[in-house]
């Protein structure tokens, strides 16, 4: 497909269209002026608001750029040709009308497009005002941001008057990035490469364009496992650069040396650039923000920097970087960050930089987990200075970016470097990292942490080695071989060990059912991390937003859970961490598949596949295979499954959730019809996450087999709810309890507060349980409400395709097309509403909706509601806190 050609896909705006389409009908309104910065789809918008006012009958016409063009009245020359004998405005002007009113449709105005209203010459904007004030045409005008200050005379009247409707056009949100990306790839994309996208671009429209035609061309954007992926920086296009060359046209001397300051340094303060930031500023091309008393200047978009940095000659570059560096040294490198940014840019002029001011920009970097300023620091470090700290920064810096290989290489020269024990165990803590959550290889590193504990003698550093080994424990799924270990140590003694072991205590805690406590101590635990200053061997922030993770969504709170995962994916893609972006990303997959999300759970499975597969996290690759195999069999693709099964089949097994791994296997056989097969492997894995003390993963176990229609466990399940203060351990119990004893309100009930959890897909299960509940006890009405309320939650499922939803005992009396109509009425939508959504007659809903009474055995709508109603669960609902 030529990407480059094809029209874009229009995403978004229907607020802005919503809003068009009322002010066109309404005479009051004259004007709808659309404001925005440059590429935010002005024009495109205004397109389609020409194309929706020809659907409803309107002519149109679009005007041409004349303020250069010295004639009079070129703008609208063409649509409304004008005999040049006429000389007076008032003849122009009935003549006009006149032309306008013979070409447009009868009883409506002719709609008029200006596109960039700020070329409109003086006596077109004259004529164009006339006629809306004769209500002869309604305008829709375009009206770049930075522009708006130079807009004089008619043309500014135009578009001041009380009759016009403004909209700000703003730039794509992260989400309608994805989904333009989606639309016009005609595939999906991998979050990260959203991100990258979006962080690029900023949302912009046509700079995403661009980005992605540049990236296609140079096979930087390429589809494997039929995901998008970007695998290189996307160039920068020759129609981005005219951009920039015309906005910056007539620019002086003094402006554009502070632009390519700005590229290269960026923020910086306004306190010696005060004339060129007035010039800069009104051409839009950088803005001015407040810190306390100081004014930051920087770029206005981040494509800016990379078009400057192309095309500044290496000797001016060097130059600007030394003054730079030299006028913050003048300034006394006041600022925390000032020794990181004069670091960096002595290395960049010159190619080396002081040893000692490398160091503290390195302390700068590490403490807001900038691994790739850190990297690049602590490498001309090492040129410099072959010690054990060099190359322990630089160890850890390539382990964080995901360069396993070459980080084990470092922090051995590291090791063997080191002269002290508090050198010694930094070195250790940093290797055994690499050993659990890269190499996945358990009995190594505890080894290694074992071995340095018996020969370093400092109390301190010892304890630091066990919160060390408590996380490689729970890394591996042992939560109560690492809680006996740490109930023997004060993690309180010491502020590392307190960090590193309070976020593996919190883990296992929550895993083996003491949820409000574990849930308490991660989030202690991550507070105490994002104010740590010397997070040497600590891990990046969001891998202690996990246990926080973790417990929410055992506490019932499953939305808040996954907005807490998707701000910690969100903050690990800022920092480029790769490691905690693949495990937030298979975290993610978890709890969408909780949520009912399975197409979502699918996405996020295979990014957090594509991002193990890049930086070799074998481990994480084994859990992102198994959650997109689970999700693609629920929803019935088991081709798809069967090929990432035999992917992940070599892969070591490993993680906080490990007896889950074999739900990719049970509903691979789900989806094969293989029942007890599937029954067979669950029973193996729930007596392995007995085996291992993880409550947690052995009811949600459980509760699978409860699903599958096996519910012999329900005896188990209230013990675990019993013993443990998990909100979803005691749902799963009564869940359970409520289907051994056919007791469909109390399904119905249970069905509320899943829904209310958002644990839609359970919740569907729940309603189609209380269905074949009421069915069992020959009540027809009550379980076609209940079977009417299982098709509204599980059309919210993404096609998720269970034996639940299927059971032969659900067989409702209404039709697929019946229920859908009887769920459209029941809300109170009339009968052409309802024909309207479901694309059919009047005359076919009234019939429908005669028999649903029927078969209902009532005779009304407001009958219908309350039948619906009884669907409902009528108890007090269990809603978590």
């Amino acid at each position: 497909m030529d990407y480059e050609t094809r029209v874009w896909p229009f995403i978004g705006r229907e607020r802005e269209l919503r809003s068009f389409r009322e002010s066109i009908h309404d005479e009051r309104t004259h004007n709808y002026i659309i404001h925005g910065e440059t590429g935010v789809g002005k024009s495109r918008l205004a397109e389609e608001c020409r194309i929706i006012a020809e659907t409803s009958g309107h002519s149109t016409g679009q005007t041409v750029p004349s303020l250069d063009s010295g004639i009079p009245l070129c703008a609208v020359a063409h649509l409304i040709p004008i005999p040049l004998k006429f000389s007076s405005p008032s003849e122009v002007f009935q003549a006009s009308r006149a032309e306008f009113r013979k070409i447009s449709s009868e009883g409506k105005r002719f709609l008029l497009v200006v596109d960039d209203m700020n070329l409109l010459d003086e006596a077109s904007a004259v004529l164009i005002s006339q006629l809306l004030f004769d209500k002869t045409v309604f305008l829709v005008g375009t009206l770049p941001s930075h522009a708006h200050a130079s807009l004089q005379g008619a043309s500014f009247a135009l578009q001041n008057d009380d009759r016009s409707l403004h909209v700000e056009l703003e730039e794509f949100t992260f989400h309608e990035t994805h989904a333009a990306l989606t639309a016009a790839l005609e595939g999906d994309v991998e979050p990260r490469s959203v991100e990258l996208l979006y962080r690029k671009s900023s949302g912009n429209p046509l700079f995403l364009r661009e980005f992605i035609t540049g990236a296609l061309s140079r096979s930087a954007m390429v589809n494997r496992h039929g995901l998008w992926q970007l695998v290189g920086d996307p160039p920068v296009t020759r129609h981005l650069k005219d951009i920039l060359q015309k906005r910056l046209e007539g620019c002086s001397a003094e402006a554009f040396e502070l632009l390519n300051l700005l590229a290269l340094c960026q923020p910086l303060s306004s306190r010696d650039f005060r004339e060129e930031v007035r010039e800069l500023e009104e051409k839009g091309v950088i803005v001015v923000t407040r810190q306390g008393r100081r004014e930051v200047l920087n770029l206005s978009h981040p494509v800016y920097a990379d078009l400057l940095r192309q095309t500044l000659p290496t000797f001016q570059r060097q130059s600007l970087l030394l003054r730079q560096a030299e006028r913050t040294r003048i300034h006394g490198m006041r600022r925390r960050e000032d020794p990181m940014r004069v670091a960096e840019w002595d290395l960049l002029a010159t190619g080396s930089a002081d040893p000692e001011l490398l160091l503290k920009g390195i302390m700068v970097a590490r403490s807001v987990d900038d691994f790739s300023t850190v990297l690049e620091l602590s490498e001309a470090l090492c040129r410099v200075d072959d010690g054990c700290t060099p190359h322990l920064f630089r160890g850890e810096a390539l382990y964080e970016l995901g360069r396993i290989t070459e980080a084990w290489e470092v922090l051995q020269k590291s090791a063997a470097r080191a002269t002290c024990d508090e050198e010694i165990t930094k070195v250790v803590v940093n290797q055994a990292r690499i050993l659990a959550w890269g190499v996945t290889d358990s009995e190594s590193a505890l080894q290694m942490i074992d071995r340095t504990k018996s020969q370093v003698e400092s109390a301190k550093l010892r304890l630091r080695l066990d919160a060390a080994r408590a996380s490689v424990l729970v890394s591996f799924g042992l939560h109560q071989s690492a809680l006996d270990m740490l109930a023997q140590v004060d993690l309180d003694s010491d502020e590392q060990a307190g960090i590193l072991g309070l976020c593996a205590k919190a883990t296992a805690l929550i895993a083996v059912g003491q949820v409000e406590k574990g849930l308490a101590l991660g989030q202690e635990a991550y507070g105490r991390r994002v104010s740590y200053d010397d997070p040497v061997g600590v891990p990046h922030p969001a891998h202690y937003l996990v246990p926080v993770i973790f417990g929410l969504a055992e506490s019932g709170r499953l939305n808040e859970a996954y907005e807490t995962a998707e701000y910690a994916w969100d903050d690990a893609s800022a920092d480029e961490a790769p490691g905690p972006q693949a495990w937030l990303a298979v975290t993610l997959s978890r709890y969408a598949m909780l949520l009912g999300m399975p197409l979502t759970a699918r996405r996020w499975a295979e990014q957090g596949a594509s991002l193990a597969r890049r930086h070799s996290l074998r481990g994480t690759l084994r859990i992102a295979l198994s959650r997109a195999v689970e999700a693609a069999a629920v929803l019935g693709d088991t081709k798809d499954a069967e090929e990432a099964m035999r992917e992940e089949s070599p892969l070591p097994t490993w993680g906080i959730y490990r007896p889950e791994l074999a739900l990719d296997a049970v509903w691979v056989r789900v989806a094969c019809g293989d029942l007890p097969s599937a029954l067979a492997k669950l029973n193996t894995a729930i007596i392995e996450a007995r085996d291992q003390g993880n409550i947690a993963s052995e009811s949600r176990l459980l509760l699978e087999a409860v699903r599958l229609g096996d519910t012999s466990y329900a005896g188990r399940l209230a013990e675990i709810a019993d013993a443990t203060d998990g909100w979803f351990m005691g749902v799963y119990a009564d869940y359970a309890r409520a289907k051994v004893e056919n007791a469909p309100e109390r399904l119905l009930e249970i069905c509320d507060s899943l829904e209310d959890a958002g644990a839609t897909l359970l919740a569907a299960e729940a309603a189609a349980s209380a269905a074949s509940a009421w069915r069992r006890m020959g009540r027809v009405r009550p379980a076609t409400s209940a079977d009417i309320r299982m098709a509204s939650l599980a059309k919210q499922c993404q096609g998720a395709d269970t034996p639940a939803l299927m059971s032969p005992e659900m067989t409702s009396s209404l039709t697929k097309r019946e229920m859908e109509i009887a769920l459209l009425a029941a809300p109170g939508l009339s009968s052409i509403e309802i024909a309207e959504r479901a694309r059919i007659s009047r005359k076919t809903v009234d019939n429908h909706l005669q028999k649903i009474y029927v078969k209902l055995g009532i005779s009304d709508r407001r009958s219908l509601r309350r039948a619906i109603e009884e669907g409902r669960g009528s108890g007090p609902s269990a809603s978590p806190s």
